[in-house]
């Protein structure tokens, strides 16, 4: 009868997640992107899943400045 409870304890913590998609600006000189939650631009066309600036997933649907799917 040697053998002993394990002793497990769960957590849990919720984060909301903010949503968004970056928006593609092309102007004369280059192109650039702008996040559509914090409107931060940043001239780094990497496809990054995740905004640096205000962390939102970025999961929406790409679309240029004229409103069109990217």
């Amino acid at each position: 009868m040697g053998g002993g409870m394990k002793n497990v304890v769960y957590t849990s913590e919720r984060v909301d997640v903010v949503h968004g998609r970056w928006i593609y600006h092309d102007d004369d000189m280059m192109p650039w992107v702008s996040c559509s939650v914090c409107d931060v631009c940043t001239d780094s066309m990497n496809k990054t899943p995740y905004c640096p600036f205000c962390g939102a997933k970025m999961d929406r649907e790409r679309r240029d400045d004229n409103g069109k799917n990217a």
